[in-house]
């Protein structure tokens, strides 16, 4: 599974502990609108996509040991667009060459994904059957607002295989996700009270500064024959609560996404790898009360052809 010992040892090391998400809470639904763009925004040149996966993921489906509650109403969300928003896989390719737009608060900097955007895995070790896209929303490091109501909304949560051929089939389409609050570490496992809601194809979160936000699709989907690479997709904005105004709500927290592979639809974590392997995670853009897309991709370095090729996000 490894190509070498150095990367197995690194894999092994201690600090994989402190990545480890429980996940649950999930949620059934359907439904989305739809945008005008995808991308985050930035144009410096910077990767780390060498680094060795200390982040891995707990199985899904189970349930939380951190109950899920309603969440709060947020503030209106405006107008919404009927153009669906596509993207092309260079872009998205060209977004994992990004630095961060800001590192996640209380992660130190050593752990590869609070870095830069990272590779680890881009496509299926062998014998392995099943995947699963996912995100994390943290709160931004030199931030300096509580922005202890703001809530997030996320709709439209998508998943992509490439095969061989070099086109693309969507694997997860979801309205609706769930997930928990976990530490920005994700030490210990440890998951907290998560107040979450969906309606209309919009999952509503109450977002909490001093804990890292993991959502998830409530089911794994098998690996197509002849996979090449993942995308994943996501749309979100941020709310204040209704009638309160956040002044720096648009710069307080940010959002990646990332990939994982299973071993099978029904293995459990485990904390050698033998079960499931992460493909990666993406750039941390931040936030903003605009609706707009997010992107992850293991592709790297398409073809001219590859990378005109346009996917909905």
């Amino acid at each position: 599974m490894f190509p070498n010992t150095e990367i197995e040892n690194a894999v092994l090391d201690a600090r994989i502990a402190m990545r480890r998400k429980l996940l649950g809470s999930l949620i059934a639904g359907g439904g989305a609108l739809v945008l005008a763009a995808c991308g985050g925004g930035g144009s410096s040149d910077s990767s780390d996509a060498a680094a060795v996966a200390n982040r891995s993921r707990r199985g899904l489906g189970g349930a939380s040991s951190a109950p899920a509650a309603s969440a709060p109403a947020a503030a209106s969300s405006g107008a919404t667009s009927t153009t669906v928003a596509q993207s092309t896989v260079g872009n998205a390719a060209a977004q994992m060459l990004l630095p961060h737009e800001a590192h996640p608060n209380g992660v130190p900097l050593d752990y590869d994904w609070a870095a830069a955007p990272v590779i680890w895995q881009p496509t299926p070790p062998a014998g392995f059957t099943a995947m699963t896209g996912w995100g994390e929303i943290q709160f931004a490091a030199g931030t300096g607002t509580t922005a202890a109501a703001d809530t997030v909304q996320l709709q439209n949560f998508n998943t992509y295989v490439l095969n061989s051929s070099g086109q693309l089939t969507l694997v997860q389409s979801q309205g609706s996700i769930g997930g928990a609050q976990n530490l920005p570490t994700f030490a210990g496992n440890t998951a907290f009270p998560t107040q979450i809601t969906n309606a209309g194809g919009i999952t509503t979160v109450l977002l909490e500064p001093t804990e890292a936000f993991q959502f998830v699709p409530p089911n794994r989907v098998a690996i197509p024959a002849g996979t090449q690479g993942v995308i994943t997709t996501v749309q979100a904005k941020i709310s204040s609560p209704s009638g309160a105004t956040d002044p720096n709500i648009n710069s307080s927290y940010i959002l990646a996404l990332g990939a994982d592979w299973w071993q099978s639809m029904t293995a459990e974590w485990s904390s050698t790898t033998t079960n499931n392997y992460g493909v990666g995670t993406g750039r941390f853009v931040f936030l903003t009360t605009e609706w707009q897309s997010f992107t992850f991709t293991s592709i790297q370095n398409p073809s001219a052809a590859l990378a005109a090729t346009t996917f909905a996000c």
